[in-house]
């Protein structure tokens, strides 16, 4: 979850910075959703945890209802530490599910157009930003020489 809040405090640090140097741009974000896989395996991983802090906590009653005669030797392990087998649980697959719900692509538009989708980590998101934003400028000035050629006489 706090990875959700860094990037999304990044994204509008990062939506600020752009208005700010290219005064009347708007920058809309919006979310993009993970593949289809990647969706699936992040609804599975709730109900994982949920099984493995069953098992630990009621272990020696679920094991017998599934035919086992006594536990596995790996549940004595997990049962001896309760507390970190359900803690490093959670937060191991809270992790994961944030990973698996997070794409990482993002589109940039330029005048209604697509300009480029990219499927990229957080640094090469800031250099092609960046890049984005030199071309911006660079083609800002080239449309002022323009103007300017047809207002001068």
């Amino acid at each position: 979850m706090d990875d959700l809040l860094v990037c999304r405090g990044t994204a509008v640090t990062m939506k600020n910075m752009l208005e700010i140097a290219l005064p009347g741009t708007e920058v809309i974000l919006a979310n993009y959703p993970p593949s289809l896989p990647k969706r699936l395996l992040s609804k599975l991983v709730p109900v994982v945890q949920i099984g493995v802090v069953g098992v630990v906590v009621a272990g020696e009653h679920i094991f017998p209802m599934l035919g086992f005669v006594a536990p596995p030797p790996w549940y004595y392990n997990l049962r001896a530490n309760r507390f970190g087998t359900i803690a490093s649980t959670w937060l191991l697959g809270n992790a994961l599910q944030s990973f698996l719900q997070s794409s990482g692509a993002f589109e940039v538009y330029f005048n209604g157009e697509l300009v480029g989708a990219f499927l990229l980590s957080f640094l090469h998101l800031l250099v092609n930003i960046s890049l984005l934003v030199e071309h911006l400028i660079f083609l800002s000035g080239k449309l002022m020489q323009v103007l300017l050629c047809f207002v001068t006489p």
